[in-house]
């Protein structure tokens, strides 16, 4: 028996914008393609299945302004709220909190279409304050101001709208839960000169035994480059293969920054190429990490794509911005040029929570064009930063606590580690201990 049609109305304004909407909720969260999209002379968003019908509040998509991405449009007030069977509380970002149901006909006051294209767009991150690297801060955003970075909102609406259009006789489905390990590799050398070695001596103390082996390690590194501390791969591609889990590494290609790109090797080197070959044998994907400056200059990181997919012998479709330095709409567009096809950069730099409010894949979406891109966001919704794990315990227990909410919601998500993040023995145990919590269902 073949699945039932859904019909949804919307109105005649910001047509483009709303479609989207609908696209990533229903079509890539709940699997729905028989959807019927009808422009009317409607006020709000009308879903009508065989056994009743769902109305959503339009709050924002009104008129023919034609800017409604300004400050003065930002959310004003969180808008909690319960739904009738479900003990969960929601929250949408614009609307109100009226929920009405009777005879299968419901009603939804908060605007779930605006608020998931507000999150998923991240146009507040062109009216915001930028951080000193030019990047969207965290810090007077939305997500901080609502404490709501924590929370993946449109999965928690994708839940939503599963009970209620099941309730009016469209089924739906999730998907099921897949995490992905990433490695970004900025560097392979630890110790490029003595200098590093003074450095790992400050950072160590005054502790003679943790001198004793960075000294160690220095004088194996110059012997052997593949013993230094950053040329981690064969720990870290053991430690994936036995658990079996979708990885990706990407890899530089160019240098456009002396400050902040810290590229010390070239793919052609033969250790690189031995680690490109064994990365294939895995079944490992190979993503660009394209250099400091590529965000905003689309010829430049078209270079660098050259250079990797030269060297790997095949089409490169995944990239990361390095330092996650993108520009929300105008790196987006960059991107869908030059062909790639997965991108996993959106993500505050305290890299730990859901920056786009998403814990499954969507697609990119270009304002200034009204278009959805080619390109799909795989969220990264973790990032391990290089503070050396004084607190295992602590710090494991927070990483759970995100990829447990994630996997409530069938997640499908990177997280990274770089490979100069598993230096000791106390970043090992944290790596491992997260790997087993990825590879549990």
């Amino acid at each position: 028996m073949s699945q039932p049609f859904l019909h949804v109305t919307i109105p005649g304004y910001f047509d483009r914008e709303v479609a989207y909407v609908l696209h990533v909720l229903l079509k890539q969260n709940l699997g729905i393609s028989n959807y019927i999209l009808e422009r009317k002379a409607v006020t709000n968003y009308i879903f009508k299945g065989p056994n009743g019908s769902l109305e959503i509040n339009n709050a924002f998509f009104k008129g023919e302004e034609s800017n409604l991405f300004v400050a003065s449009n930002l959310p004003q007030n969180r808008v909690d709220f319960s739904w009738p069977g479900l003990q969960d509380r929601f929250t949408s970002l614009f609307g109100n909190d009226e929920i009405k149901w009777a005879d299968q006909t419901y009603y939804c006051g908060p605007d779930l279409i605006a608020s998931t294209f507000f999150l998923l767009t991240q146009w507040e991150s062109h009216i915001k304050e930028k951080d000193a690297l030019g990047r969207y801060n965290y810090n007077g955003s939305s997500l901080q101001r609502w404490e709501l970075y924590r929370r993946p909102l449109i999965n928690e609406y994708v839940f939503l709208l599963q009970h209620v259009l099941f309730s009016i006789g469209i089924s739906a489905n999730t998907g099921q839960y897949e995490a992905s390990f990433s490695c970004d590799i900025d560097s392979v050398q630890k110790f490029k000169s003595v200098r590093n070695l003074a450095g790992a001596l400050y950072h160590s103390g005054l502790n003679s035994s943790k001198w004793k082996k960075e000294v160690q390690a220095y004088k194996r590194s110059k012997s052997n480059a593949n013993e230094d501390p950053y040329f981690s791969f064969d720990y870290m591609l053991g430690a994936l293969k036995r658990r079996n889990i979708r990885s990706v590494f990407y890899f530089m290609t160019g240098k456009t920054n002396v400050k902040h790109d810290h590229l010390d090797y070239r793919l052609e080197e033969p250790r690189m190429q031995l680690l490109l070959k064994e990365l294939k044998q895995q079944n490992i994907h190979i993503g660009l990490h394209p250099s400091f400056e590529t965000a905003y200059t689309q010829g430049t990181m078209a270079s660098e794509k050259s250079i990797l997919e030269k060297a790997i012998g095949d089409e490169v479709s995944m990239v990361r911005q390095h330092y996650l330095r993108y520009r929300a709409d105008d790196t987006w567009k960059m991107y869908d040029d030059l062909g790639f096809k997965m991108d996993s950069s959106v993500q505050f730099t305290e890299g730990l929570g859901f920056a786009a409010s998403s814990c499954t894949p969507y697609s990119l979406y270009s304002i200034s064009e009204r278009r959805m891109t080619e390109v799909v966001e795989w969220p990264l919704i973790l990032m391990k930063k290089k503070d050396y794990v004084k607190d295992v315990e602590k710090i494991y227990s927070s990483y759970a606590e995100i990829i447990d909410i994630a996997k409530k919601h069938h997640g499908r998500f990177q997280v990274l580690f770089h490979n100069s993040d598993v230096e000791t023995e106390t970043e090992r145990e944290l790596f491992e201990a997260t790997l087993n919590h990825l590879s549990k269902a």
